[in-house]
C-alpha cells in the first residue's frame, strides 16, 4: 500500500522495518514497576476525550500493568465542533490500548467548550446555558450513556449546580484511592473542573463523619503534555521541561513556583520499558494519542512523551477541615476550602488569579484567624499558603497553638508554603493566626493545612530514580570517548541516605552528586535506600560509537516525516 492510499484511509503504520532494535537485552528494573496494586481504585478526571493521555496517560499503562483498577470520567463529551460519538469511540480505542476496561470509562455529558466563544460557560450561571452543540442538559456520547442518566434516570440540566452534584457523586461512588485530575490550564474546561473538584473535594472532606482521604495528583496538562516542549527525538529520552509564560505553547501565566507549583518538589513518576522506546511505532501511549484522529495530535505526542510524568501533590488529610473557623473579618472559610488559587473568571487569557485568600478588612484592627476542635489534635507539620502576588505579603504572622507553641514568621513568596515541622509532636485543640505586618494590598492567606503526620499514607509506595542531568535514565546511549558522567537520584518520599554501586565502573561521591567514572562499553548501575533495599532503581548506561546515533537519527527523521506527513494530509481533507 502506497504512503498516499494509507493516508487516505487512516491506516498509515510506521511499520516494523523502521524500528531501531538494540543489540543486547535491557538489565534495567526499578522497584516502583515490581509493586502490585491488587484492589487499588484509581481514577483520572479528564475535561475532554483524548486529555486521558494529557492527565494521566502514562500512569493509566503503568497501574493498569500493576493490576490496580483505573476509572476515566470525561466531564464533557469535546462536542464543540466533532460529533461526540465520533469522540467516544476514539476513547473507547484509546483506552482499550492503555488497559482499561470499557465498562470503566465514564462520560458526565456536558458540553465542551472554548475560552468566551458562544453562550456563558456553564461556570458562569447557575441558570441552565446551552453549550457549542446546541444542547442545554447531559446526554449520551455514542455507547456511553451520561453519568447522571445512569445513576437517577434523567439528564443534568447545564448549570453549575448539576455539575458539581454530578462530580461529587462520582468521586464518592467510585471512592478512588488515587484520584489524577487536570489542574489549572488555560482552556476554560480545565479550568472549570480543576476549580470544581477542588470545591468538591472540600465538601467531601469536610463532612463530620468523614474517613476518605484520597491520594491527590493534579497535572499541568497543557504545559507539562499536550502542548511541551516536542523534544521527543532527543539521543535519549527527556525530562519534562518547566514551562516558562510566552516560550511555552499555551502557557500564558506563570504558576510555576507559586503556591503549591514548586517545580523542584513535583512528583515524577517513571516511564515503563514498552513506553520508552526511541522510536514511537510500538509506543501504547503514541497509539493511543493516535486513536483520536478528530484532534490531530500526532505532533503533540513528541511533547507529551517523556522520561518521566509530572504532577503537583496535594495531601487531603489536613486536621483543617475538621476544625470550626473564625475570624474577626473576612472569609474565614478561605483557608480550608483546599483551593490554593482560584479565579472567578475561567475564560480570562491570560489567566487572572482572584477570590482565593483569606483577606481581613481594611478597619480590622485585629484580623485573627482562630481554627477549634472538640478535641486534642497531635500536630507534627503546619503549612501555611499566602498570596501568590508578586507585590503583597505578609511579613510577620504570630501562630499560637494553644499554649504549647507561639512563634512569628514571615510568609514565604509568591505563596509558596510556610513549613513548621515540629521535632516533637505537640498536642492542641486550637490553632490561632494573627496577621501583625503586612505589605501591598492583597496579602491575605489561602490555605492553612495542619497535619498529624509529617508523612501521609500513601497507596504509591516511595521509590527512587537515578538522574543524569535531571532527567530519568533508564537505558542510557552515550558516545564512546564519555568516560565520565555525573549522577544524582530523584527521591519520592525517601527520606535516608542512598547508596550507588556500578559494574564495569566506579562510583564516586560528591555530597548529593554521584561521579561515574565508565570502565566498560555497558556499565549498570543500581541504586539502593540504605537499609531499605527493597527501594531501589538500576539502569545500563551503553557507551556507542556516532554510527549508533547516525542510524538512530535516520530512523527518527524517517518516522518524524511520516508523523508530518499524516498530519498535514488530515489538514488538508478537514
Amino acid at each position: 500500500m502506497g504512503i498516499n492510499k494509507a493516508m487516505m484511509d487512516g491506516t498509515l503504520d510506521l511499520s516494523d522495518e523502521d524500528v531501531f532494535v538494540e543489540d543486547e537485552p535491557s538489565d534495567v528494573g526499578n522497584s516502583f514497576f515490581e509493586t502490585r496494586c491488587h484492589g487499588l481504585k484509581v481514577l483520572v478526571l479528564a475535561p475532554h476525550p483524548d486529555d486521558e493521555i494529557n492527565v494521566a496517560g502514562n500512569m493509566i499503562f503503568n497501574l493498569v500493568q500493576a493490576r490496580a483498577k483505573v476509572f476515566v470520567a470525561y466531564t464533557t463529551n469535546g462536542d464543540f465542533d466533532i460529533d461526540a460519538a465520533i469522540r467516544a469511540k476514539e476513547v473507547a480505542q484509546s483506552l482499550e490500548i492503555l488497559g482499561v476496561k470499557r465498562d470503566n470509562i465514564i462520560f458526565l455529558g456536558y458540553g465542551d467548550t472554548y475560552n468566551g466563544k458562544g453562550n456563558p460557560h456553564i461556570f458562569f450561571t447557575d441558570k441552565p446555558t446551552t453549550s457549542p452543540a446546541g444542547k442545554i442538559e447531559t446526554y449520551p456520547a455514542g455507547e456511553f450513556i451520561d453519568y447522571s442518566y445512569s445513576k437517577h434516570k434523567q439528564h443534568s440540566k447545564y448549570t453549575r449546580q448539576d455539575y458539581m452534584r454530578d462530580l461529587k457523586e462520582l468521586i464518592l461512588d467510585i471512592e478512588a484511592d488515587i484520584i489524577f485530575c487536570v489542574d489549572f490550564d488555560r482552556h476554560a474546561d480545565h479550568r472549570m473542573l480543576s476549580l470544581t473538584f477542588e470545591q468538591v473535594m472540600y465538601e467531601i472532606l469536610s463532612r463530620p463523619d468523614n474517613n476518605y482521604h484520597p491520594e491527590v495528583y493534579k497535572r499541568l496538562t497543557y504545559a507539562t503534555a499536550f502542548t511541551a516542549v516536542r523534544d521527543f527525538y532527543a539521543d535519549n529520552l527527556l525530562e519534562t521541561k518547566r514551562p516558562f509564560a510566552d516560550t511555552t505553547e499555551s502557557y500564558d501565566f506563570d504558576i510555576i513556583n507559586r503556591a503549591n507549583y514548586k517545580w523542584s518538589e513535583r512528583v515524577r513518576f517513571p516511564v515503563c520499558e514498552d513506553c520508552r522506546e526511541p522510536l514511537i511505532n510500538n509506543n501504547p501511549i503514541a497509539k493511543a494519542i493516535f486513536c483520536h484522529k478528530s484532534q490531530h495530535n500526532e505532533w503533540n505526542a513528541l511533547g507529551i512523551l517523556n522520561s518521566d510524568e509530572v504532577y503537583f501533590e496535594r495531601r487531603t488529610d489536613s486536621l483543617t477541615f475538621k476544625a470550626q473557623v473564625e475570624s474577626t473579618s473576612g472569609d474565614a472559610c478561605k483557608v480550608k476550602d483546599f483551593q490554593i488559587i482560584n479565579t472567578n473568571d475561567v475564560d480570562a487569557i491570560p489567566a487572572k488569579i482572584n477570590d482565593y485568600l483569606w483577606l481581613p478588612d481594611l478597619n480590622d484592627n485585629i484580623k485573627t484567624l482562630t481554627l477549634q476542635w472538640n478535641q486534642l489534635q497531635q500536630i507534627e507539620q503546619i503549612k501555611i499558603y499566602g498570596s501568590i502576588s508578586d507585590d503583597s505579603g505578609i511579613d510577620k504572622l504570630e501562630i499560637k497553638l494553644g499554649n504549647v507553641y507561639k512563634s512569628e514568621k514571615k510568609l514565604s513568596e509568591h505563596g509558596e508554603p510556610l513549613v513548621i515541622n515540629f521535632p516533637e509532636k505537640v498536642f492542641a485543640n486550637c490553632a490561632e493566626f494573627k496577621i501583625i505586618k503586612t505589605h501591598g494590598q492583597d496579602y491575605g492567606i489561602s490555605e492553612i493545612e495542619i497535619f498529624a503526620e509529617k508523612e501521609a499514607a500513601r497507596a504509591i509506595k516511595a521509590f527512587i530514580n537515578i538522574t543524569h542531568n535531571d532527567n530519568f535514565i533508564y537505558d542510557y546511549f552515550i558516545l564512546n570517548k564519555i568516560d565520565c558522567i555525573e549522577l544524582e537520584v530523584y527521591k519520592f518520599h525517601v527520606d535516608r541516605p542512598i547508596e550507588l554501586t556500578a559494574t564495569g565502573g566506579n562510583i564516586e561521591r560528591d555530597k548529593d552528586k554521584f561521579i561515574l567514572h565508565l570502565n566498560s562499553e555497558i556499565v549498570t548501575v543500581r541504586a539502593e535506600v540504605m537499609d531499605e533495599p527493597a527501594i531501589f532503581d538500576q539502569v545500563v548506561i551503553h557507551r556507542v560509537s556516532n554510527l549508533y546515533f547516525w542510524q538512530l537519527k535516520s530512523k527518527q527523521l524517517l518516522e518524524r516525516l511520516k508523523i508530518h506527513l499524516m498530519r498535514k494530509f488530515k489538514f488538508l481533507n478537514r
